[in-house]
């Protein structure tokens, strides 16, 4: 899944899916996920999906002020390892690679945006 771009009054906002592999969606967890990695706000499908959907800022990076786009990886029913992610995500985007959870099969990959 990747990442959607909106604006919203001179702010970009991004849309990221995490989802939860075989296991349904949970509210608390998917508000603290999104907030916790992305600073911003998560809400489930629905009680019987796997899948949280996630609206966060756009953030530039700072020492560079290019933008940055996010992908997720997903490893299906395995859960992410963090070697794995980071080296998938330099490798095929040249960028960062975080794990969503050890129990998540989600790596969400955060790379410079093409001009």
């Amino acid at each position: 899944m990747g990442m959607v771009a909106k604006e919203t009054q001179g702010e970009k906002r991004c849309h990221i899916n995490i989802s939860y592999g075989n296991e349904d969606c949970e509210s608390m967890a998917c508000n603290f996920d999104c907030a916790s990695k992305w600073k911003g706000l998560g809400e489930c499908v629905s009680t019987e999906s796997p899948n949280c959907i996630c609206a966060y800022r756009m953030v530039a990076k700072e020492t560079q002020g290019e933008n940055m786009c996010h992908i997720n990886i997903s490893y299906g029913n395995e859960g992410c390892e963090s070697m794995v992610c980071s080296f998938d995500c330099a490798s095929n985007w040249k960028g960062f690679g975080e794990c969503v959870s050890t129990e998540s099969p989600n790596c969400i990959c955060a790379y410079p945006c093409a001009n």
